[in-house]
């Protein structure tokens, strides 16, 4: 009775927090119409409306932060152009590179399809750019690459994401994939972005790389399992 009782608490609570998710959005919309249309005839009140539009962008990451991590349901199975996926996330960032003279390289190989969720691969690709650039506060080289690899055997689709930032210290290496753990000064949400990453690497059946080192950068790899190699692979996830 009780364990039924604690999961009919966490749907109503899911429900309440999707309901505030959209009040947000749509103040998020008013605020920033407000903005415009009247910008030019006032003084100091459009630093308060920015500054209100940014906090309530900020609480909306954190509502979809844990609304993802929350969610349950199992992956669509459709076919997914890794490459194409990336560059979709890319173009998103193009002005913050931009903002922090940060420079982006990149290096696409040929991937064959994989079968897997686009709307979550490419949330798992704006997780990974963004706290790339994240890391890079002045200045620093993106690098993404797609290709293939094999491990035991197994070959996947992989994607690589590299910062030259100030990397992940060794103690907090084995941590980063604990939810609400972050390694951020000023976190934009809750140290959920990580966990979302690996829960929904797994719900493909794929593996996460990580190397980091201090004042050097830290480099992701994604491993996304080929459709004829679902189930064959170790579910763990790398740290090293």
């Amino acid at each position: 009775m009780d364990e039924r009782m604690t999961k009919e608490q966490l749907v109503t609570e899911l429900l309440r927090m999707r309901q505030q998710f959209r009040v947000l959005d749509s103040c998020r919309q008013e605020m920033q119409l407000v903005q415009a249309k009247y910008a030019r005839h006032l003084e100091s009140a459009p630093d308060a409306m920015l500054f209100v539009v940014e906090e309530v962008g900020r609480l909306e990451s954190i509502l979809r932060d844990i609304l993802s991590f929350s969610r349950g349901s199992s992956p669509r199975r459709e076919t997914c152009d890794i490459r194409s996926l990336v560059e979709e996330g890319l173009r998103i960032f193009v002005e913050a590179c931009k903002e922090r003279s940060i420079s982006t390289k990149r290096s696409f190989h040929d991937v064959a399809p994989i079968e897997g969720d686009n709307e979550r691969i490419l949330e798992v690709v704006e997780n990974r750019i963004s706290n790339a650039i994240d890391a890079m506060p002045l200045e620093g080289e993106l690098a993404i690459t797609t290709g293939s690899a094999s491990l035991k055997g197994v070959p996947y689709a992989t994607i690589t994401v590299s910062d030259t930032g100030e990397g992940i210290r060794d103690e907090d290496l084995p941590r980063i994939f604990e939810p609400f753990f972050t390694t951020k000064i000023s976190p934009k949400g809750v140290g959920l972005g990580l966990p979302i990453v690996k829960k929904f690497m797994e719900d493909h059946g794929g593996l996460i790389d990580v190397k980091s080192r201090v004042g050097t950068g830290t480099t992701f790899v994604l491993y996304f399992p080929y459709p004829e190699s679902i189930g064959l692979h170790e579910d763990t996830v790398k740290e090293s």
